[in-house]
């Protein structure tokens, strides 16, 4: 598959599971998912917001977060996320709209065991359709972490964090906090960020500033340039010449900042600038 290919260059090579995630789910997600609406639709229930595909909601969330924890641990001494909470936060935010997914009209509910129980098996499901066990053999172990980042993704409806509700949960606490923040930050990047200026003046910008500065221990910071028009190909020149200018190519690989080129729009870019280490007396 084509897109396939197109986005396993666009990983680079400190993104294994990322690499994992394109090799063997994202072809069965597109096969999957193409029509399915994350955002949108002709249905009332949905039809507020603008239309977006469950394929570019999930993905466009995905890629950047995952993008943000390979920079985020140049700067760290210990891991933001293991190997395993990287895999629990991918398959948590993959099916964040599992009540989409399943044509359902309503929040998926983990108000009691007997929900509880129903939630996992639909969930149980849907990682089996997309070939959830390649990418994580294990996953089964670890349904009742997956079903927590999956209710907890969104910050209002149909949230549980009762230890009790999920008894079962095996991964360490506070790794599925950080997975859970992750899966926020990329659900309001995916759907929330129309322009350059949203992730500073946006409705999500406090989630924006916690989750960099805490992946990176205050050494990122979100900034960006944007255009108050766009003309065609004369801003596309523009837009390249200014980015080049802030963030020219290095010829040190390892070599990293002052600005990052993070997210790109048709009227400007989003930067990640790093900072110096923080003063610790």
């Amino acid at each position: 598959m084509i897109q396939v290919q197109i986005l396993k260059r666009c990983i680079s090579s400190d993104e294994p599971v990322l690499t994992d995630f394109v090799e063997t789910m994202v072809e069965p997600f597109i096969i999957q998912h193409s029509l399915t609406a994350a955002k949108g639709s002709t249905h009332h229930y949905f039809g507020k917001n603008h239309d977006q595909s469950m394929v570019a909601h999930v993905f466009n969330g995905i890629f950047p977060a995952m993008r943000l924890l390979s920079l985020g641990q140049k700067f760290r001494q210990r891991r933001y996320l293991s190997d395993t909470g990287q895999r629990l936060y991918i398959l948590g935010y993959a099916m964040h709209d599992l009540n989409k997914i399943r044509g359902l009209m309503e929040e998926v509910s983990t108000t009691d065991q007997a929900t509880v129980q129903s939630a996992l098996e639909m969930l149980r499901e849907e990682l089996h359709r997309l070939n959830a066990v390649a990418f994580f053999p294990e996953y089964e172990s670890y349904l009742e972490d997956i079903l927590y980042l999956v209710v907890n993704t969104q910050l209002e409806s149909g949230t549980n964090h009762s230890s009790y509700q999920f008894p079962n949960r095996r991964h360490d606490e506070r790794e599925i906090e950080r997975a859970r923040d992750l899966c926020t930050y990329s659900d309001c990047l995916s759907f929330l960020v129309k322009t350059p200026a949203d992730v500073l003046h946006g409705k999500s910008h406090a989630t924006f500033e916690r989750v960099v500065r805490e992946v990176s221990e205050s050494r990122f910071s979100l900034v960006y340039h944007q255009f108050s028009d766009v003309r065609g190909l004369l801003t596309n020149v523009i837009n390249n010449g200014v980015k080049n200018l802030l963030a020219p190519e290095s010829n040190a690989p390892d070599e990293i900042g002052p600005f990052i080129p993070y997210l790109y729009f048709p009227n400007g870019v989003v930067y990640i600038q790093t900072h110096a280490k923080p003063n610790q007396s």
